[in-house]
């Protein structure tokens, strides 16, 4: 899985000195931080999520949009749309 945050720190629940710099300077946002952590623990489970490649995330109250690179968004829905309704689940937003 790629994410906007180097896979150290999708692994650890800190972030590596590079991470905390794109954080600092606005390029990432805790949301990005947050959210492909937990799409990579879910990664563990729905195996076609370790594909995936988040390029953002946008949370609002209700909804997370995620942003993927181009011709990897079927990976973060899954067949049948069973990836985005867990990652919904998980995160109690819609997706």
């Amino acid at each position: 899985m790629k994410a906007p945050i180097c896979s150290v720190c999708l692994k650890s629940n800190i972030l590596c000195t590079a991470c905390q710099k794109k954080l600092d300077e606005g390029l990432i946002s805790e949301a990005d931080i947050k959210i492909s952590r937990k799409i990579h623990e879910l990664s563990e489970k729905i195996k076609v999520l370790r594909e995936a490649e988040i390029k953002k995330v946008i949370e609002t109250q209700k909804t997370i949009i995620i942003i993927a690179n181009k011709g990897t968004a079927d990976k973060l829905v899954g067949k049948g749309g069973i990836a985005v309704r867990k990652i919904g689940e998980v995160l109690g937003k819609h997706v």
